[in-house]
């Protein structure tokens, strides 16, 4: 997956993930560059294992990654620590920075941001032509479902990156029988999510259906200010 922008008009920065088909997942920022007509590989460092990628930039010559990680006492498969991770190209090797330590997952870094769907579960496309938004504004969130305007109530629950979404009240408006069926299982999914985590710079928020199988609905960013 392509991650931020061209480091220059020469070379760009990748993400790579590697699973060697256990539990664990390694993450990798790539810088390639194309040396005599081809892309080369110039710069390769590991970002961790099961680190989640919130957000990512170069600014300054200096590759900038917001990432949830797992903190001194966090199990790997659910990591609770926010940190931003900052890497720079020298010599054609790529050095981290010292790693800031920037909170822990709350909605707090979630209030005041806008989201819009991209996919009702991993692998499930919402597809062209449909518009599902999400806001964040303190103990409410609120948006488009397809079809009509919702809003609800949603609050901390008893870990970190668990989450309530209360009963969602909306219009009624008739729409076509597809934004409709969409509308429809964007509400029922979000009102059984549980927790909220991040997928590849994607936020996501997770859930069980009605047999108990687990689901996750993916949004993109609207806007990148305050990643």
């Amino acid at each position: 997956m392509a991650f931020g922008v061209a480091y220059t008009t020469q070379e760009a920065v990748v993400i790579l993930w590697r699973n060697s088909g256990g539990t664990g997942s390694n993450t990798y920022v790539v810088v390639m560059a194309r040396q005599n007509d081809e892309v080369r590989n110039i710069g390769t460092a590991l970002i961790g294992d099961r680190v989640k990628l919130r957000s990512g930039k170069i600014a300054d010559g200096h590759i900038i990654i917001e990432v949830l990680q797992a903190g001194e006492n966090d199990a790997m498969c659910c990591p609770t620590m926010l940190a931003t991770r900052t890497w720079s190209l020298r010599d054609s090797q790529l050095e981290e920075g010292e790693i800031e330590v920037t909170g822990k997952l709350s909605l707090s870094v979630l209030d005041g941001s806008e989201w819009v769907l991209t996919h009702l579960d991993r692998g499930q496309a919402i597809g062209e032509g449909v518009e599902v938004t999400l806001a964040f504004a303190g103990e409410r969130i609120a948006g488009k479902s397809a079809c009509n305007r919702y809003s609800a109530g949603i609050k901390e629950g008893d870990r970190a990156g668990s989450i309530q979404i209360g009963q969602s009240m909306g219009t009624m408006m008739a729409c076509p029988d597809k934004l409709m069926k969409i509308d429809r299982q964007y509400l029922d999914a979000l009102s059984r999510v549980t927790d909220f985590s991040f997928h590849a710079g994607s936020l996501a928020l997770n859930g069980q259906k009605e047999d108990g199988s687990p689901y996750s609905l993916l949004f993109t960013r609207i806007s990148t200010d305050n990643p």
